[in-house]
């Protein structure tokens, strides 16, 4: 398979595609973040990418040229490529508007946690009859502590195999490894976002900052319900947390082997593991009950999670390898979050901005260096497809765009295939076209067709009766890849509206508790994989964000994966996280007296 080489900030990332694949979906896929908010329509020009060697075609096989006066510059939307392709892509912490540019922290060359120490040391004599402990400790720097007794067992044969030349790896200056070497050896660190439905994994050179490979996979634990309060009741019936645990465990052990394949490296030679997951997701890997998050005052059994060892958890990597959980926030806002205002760089900026990521469980975070504080609602799965009666994930033949050409419906695939359901960034543009067009009311309530009469006839037309109620056909059965026609039904408008009165009651009640208006947000993140794809305007339009200049909303991709990424690279970035973790003041929405009534009234398309 050809090879994007990606240049972002000083990392250089090497992912593998498929041919004719989209540019801006190959990026995408590998975790770097990147702009996209008008939804891949070539129109914002947030995901412009030099390109610096190999050749771009547009979708059609035809011949692209660079964007006028740019040089070698590139709508990575509007481009498609067969070979190996290199590209830079601009930071997104200084390209994507001054209110990024202040305060934010640019890491340079890779520090990790993790560290490799090569000595020489002797062996004891009569003359010296010091201990091979003695020995080791003097040739290393000072401050290193020995973590356990089972890696000095081996000293003496691994002190005679490599001929007095011995590799040390310590974490958090806890020696944690022994073994013979020079210091050439590989030395590997694994990047995980345990989100409710899909996990991500990177696997990283820790010496060289290099991303090897990037690979998803759905959440084994999905059997057990999409939701994590589903999660936590399964976990407190019978043997439910162990299930949950090694389903956790499973996922990981999948993408650790496609990571390895893909990088074409073995899994013994990765050290250090960063995991930020939300609270529940972060109890369930670490094999601990989450059941305290589902009774009042919905706390976190385990705010701060000791070190743990890799092998202890069943992970099928080196096993001395350390795991470090990432630290939660509270309640329902966990080390995702966590990791997102990392990426952001949310907790160091002047200007007063607002981090909103979009999944079952939506985090919200409002605030500046001066503070920030966040809180967690219920969104529910729709935005990933589930509850939706012809949802589907983010995958090949979902529908992520809906656009209307005169009076034609316009659907758009993930891969230009024909369309088999429709994803959540799609639904979200579906239901933003309807309330334009008058055919959903601002109650919500989709139309009957004689009701239409100043609708185009042949929207009106779309209108029909389902066995569950009334329904809008998106694609006709002879159009799309099922045979059957993909309808957006009254029961899914009601899940659309439930999630965005979720997410913007808690958004309202931050902003009033900080005495702000909209005017005084200076910019807003969208974050996870519809965060990603969502289109902005339609987001807007149906009020699941605030209506600011559409020019200060930012798609920040897997901001929570790349977060992770900087943990696993940068000790002063996992030290910020401990921080923002310390700091971060957790609004609990569940017990605010205002927060149904709010939610009731912003269940209307009216704001």
């Amino acid at each position: 398979m050809p090879e994007l080489t990606i240049h972002y900030r000083d990392i250089k990332t090497v992912v593998q595609f498929e041919k004719g694949a989209g540019l801006l979906e190959t990026i995408v896929q590998s975790g770097i973040p990147i702009e996209g908010s008008c939804g891949g329509r070539g129109r914002c020009g947030k995901c412009t990418v030099e390109l610096i060697n190999g050749e771009v075609h547009a979708k059609d096989g035809r011949r692209i040229h660079p964007l006028k006066g740019q040089g070698s510059r590139y709508h990575a939307c509007q481009v498609y490529c067969d070979k190996d392709l290199e590209v830079h892509v601009p930071d997104l912490m200084t390209a994507s508007g001054k209110i990024l540019k202040k305060g934010v922290e640019l890491y340079k060359e890779p520090e990790p946690m993790l560290r490799r120490h090569t000595v020489k040391i002797g062996k004891p004599t009569l003359g010296d009859p010091k201990s091979y402990q003695e020995l080791l400790l003097k040739a290393l720097e000072p401050g290193l502590a020995i973590g356990t007794a089972s890696s000095l067992k081996e000293l003496p044969r691994i002190v005679d195999e490599g001929q007095g030349m011995v590799e040390v790896f310590s974490y958090r200056d806890r020696i944690i490894h022994i073994g013979p070497g020079s210091g050439e050896s590989d030395c590997l660190g694994l990047a995980i976002d345990i989100g409710t439905t899909t996990v991500a994994a990177m696997l990283a050179d820790l010496h060289t900052g290099r991303l090897l490979a990037v690979e998803t996979e759905t959440n084994l634990q999905a059997s057990y319900g999409a939701d994590v309060i589903s999660r936590i009741i399964a976990a407190s019936t019978g043997d439910g947390l162990k299930r949950l645990h090694a389903l956790a465990t499973d996922t990981v052990n999948e993408l650790v082997k496609r990571l390895c394949k893909k990088a074409k490296t073995s899994s013994q030679k990765v050290y250090s593991v960063t995991v930020a997951g939300n609270t529940t997701m972060n109890h369930l890997f670490a094999g601990v009950n989450p059941a305290t998050l589902g009774t009042v005052p919905y706390v976190p059994l385990v705010k701060y999670f000791p070190l743990m060892d890799a092998q202890a958890l069943g992970i099928h990597i080196h096993p001395a390898a350390i795991v470090e959980i990432l630290p939660v926030i509270g309640g329902f806002v966990g080390a995702d979050t966590v990791a997102g205002i990392l990426a952001t760089g949310q907790d160091l900026m002047e200007e007063t901005t607002l981090f909103i990521d979009l999944g079952t469980n939506g985090e919200i975070v409002l605030g500046n260096r001066e503070g920030l504080a966040a809180a967690s609602t219920a969104a529910g799965p729709a935005f990933e497809g589930v509850h939706i009666k012809h949802g589907m994930r983010a995958v090949k033949g979902a529908i992520d765009r809906v656009t209307l050409s005169g009076d034609i419906i316009v659907v758009h695939t993930i891969d230009g295939s024909m369309p088999k359901g429709i994803c959540g960034s799609g639904l979200i543009d579906t239901v933003a076209l309807l309330l334009s067009k008058g055919i959903i009311d601002r109650s919500g309530r989709l139309q009957p067709r004689e009701k239409l009469s100043s609708v185009s006839g042949g929207l009106a037309a779309r209108i029909k009766e389902g066995k569950t109620g009334r329904e809008f056909v998106l694609v006709r059965s002879r159009e799309s890849g099922t045979g059957a026609d993909i309808t957006v039904s009254q029961g899914d408008i009601r899940e659309v509206q439930l999630a965005k009165s979720a997410i913007a009651t808690g958004i309202g009640l931050l902003m009033e508790e900080r005495g702000i208006t909209h005017d005084d947000i200076a910019g807003v993140y969208l974050a996870g994989a519809f965060g990603n794809s969502v289109n902005r305007d339609s987001a807007a339009a149906i009020g699941l964000i605030p209506n600011v200049n559409p020019d200060r909303v930012f798609s920040v991709g897997n901001a929570a994966g790349y977060g992770a990424l900087m943990t696993l690279l940068f000790r002063t970035a996992l030290i910020r996280a401990y921080t923002i973790s310390k700091t971060t003041r957790h609004k609990e929405l569940a017990t605010n007296e205002r927060f149904n009534s709010e939610f009731i009234n912003g269940l209307s398309f009216s704001r």
